[in-house]
C-alpha cells in the first residue's frame, strides 16, 4: 500500500471469506479501512479493533477477513507482521528463511481482536512474503512452499518473485 504517515510502510493483505465478486469487495474494503485507521494515527490495534468493529456491525458475524499487517518504520528498519487468520508469511533475513504464523480468528468473528503480531527488523536485502491460502494450497506441503518460497526471492524484483510464486 505504500508509505503512510510517521515515516512508516505499510502492506496488508486481506482474503474476504468466500469467493468471486463479494469476497474480492469484502478484501478491499478491509485493507481500505485499514490503510484509513492508520493514517488517521491510529495505532496498530486501535485500527484492528476499529476495522473489526466496523466489519461486525455491518455484517453482523457473517462478513469476515484474514488480514495480514505489515508495519515497517523506514527509519528503523522495525517492522510488525499482524496475522488474523492468514496463511503463513515467510520472512527472509540474512540469508535465512522463516516462516511466520498466527492464532488469531479472522477479523469480522469476535468483538475482540487479541492480536499482538510478530515483531523483527529489517536490514537491506531482507524481504517479506505474504500470501492467501489459495496460493499456500497450491503446493504439497510446507517443504515444497518453502523451495517455492527461496527460489522466488532469488528473482531481481519483487513483481518477479510474486509472478514466480503464482506460476
Amino acid at each position: 500500500l505504500g508509505n503512510i504517515r510517521g515515516g512508516r510502510y505499510l502492506a496488508a493483505l486481506s482474503d474476504g471469506m468466500g469467493h468471486g465478486k463479494a469476497a474480492r469487495r469484502e478484501s478491499t474494503q478491509t485493507v481500505t479501512l485499514l490503510r484509513l485507521c492508520l493514517e488517521a494515527g491510529y495505532t496498530r490495534q486501535q485500527t484492528l479493533t476499529a476495522v473489526n468493529g466496523m466489519m461486525l456491525l455491518a455484517g453482523r458475524g457473517e462478513r469476515f477477513s484474514t488480514v495480514d499487517l505489515l508495519t515497517i518504520d523506514l527509519w528503523t528498519g522495525q517492522a510488525t507482521l499482524d496475522k488474523l487468520g492468514a496463511a503463513a508469511s515467510w520472512l527472509m533475513s540474512r540469508g535465512e528463511l522463516t516462516r511466520l504464523t498466527g492464532d488469531s480468528l479472522p477479523l469480522g468473528i469476535l468483538e475482540d481482536v487479541a492480536e499482538e503480531g510478530t515483531a523483527f527488523k529489517l536490514a537491506a536485502g531482507d524481504a517479506v512474503v505474504l500470501m492467501t491460502d489459495g496460493v499456500e494450497d497450491a503446493f504439497s506441503g510446507v517443504q515444497a512452499l518453502e523451495t517455492a518460497v527461496r527460489t522466488a526471492l532469488t528473482n531481481s524484483s519483487p513483481q518477479r518473485a510474486a509472478e514466480s510464486l503464482l506460476a
